[in-house]
């Protein structure tokens, strides 16, 4: 019985150690501008309404508002990156592996918050993955902007 759940246990962590690495080098990504702005001022995200240092979360009503806007601006990110890419199969590559960094991210701020624990750095790292997405939006929609041009 005690093999099983320590094979368990370590394969976990080497996979989330894993996806923690993958997803810290892909979220390194520089852009040519910060394009997270002006997409977030276009589609009224959520995320961008956040101060650049995350606060801790008084309410239960803070919690669950800013739990949703994360979803549902995580979901439309998705939608609109899966309608703008024309990009090589690495970037779907990356998109997978940042999904599952940010259900991870997702999971750890529910077991954050119910254990009491400090949720800012789960916070910034929710809004690291959703600035990401928002970037390679912004960036698709300039190059067909620019393809359109000539």
């Amino acid at each position: 019985m005690l093999l099983p759940v320590l094979v368990l246990v370590i394969s976990s962590s080497v996979f989330v150690a894993l996806l923690l690495a993958v997803s810290k080098k892909i979220l390194a990504r520089e852009f040519d501008q910060p394009y997270f702005q002006t997409i977030a001022r276009a589609e009224h995200l959520e995320f961008a309404r956040l101060p650049a240092q995350p606060y801790a979360i008084g309410t239960p009503e803070e919690y669950y508002w800013l739990r949703i806007a994360f979803k549902c601006d995580f979901h439309y990110l998705d939608y609109l990156m899966k309608e703008a890419i024309d990009a090589p199969p690495r970037h779907l590559v990356e998109e997978r592996f940042l999904a599952a960094y940010f259900r991870a991210l997702m999971v750890f701020w529910i077991l954050c918050h119910h254990l009491n624990l400090r949720e800012t750095r789960v916070i910034a790292a929710l809004a690291d993955v959703l600035r990401y997405n928002a970037n390679v939006v912004g960036e698709q929609t300039e190059r067909r902007a620019v393809a359109v041009r000539q």
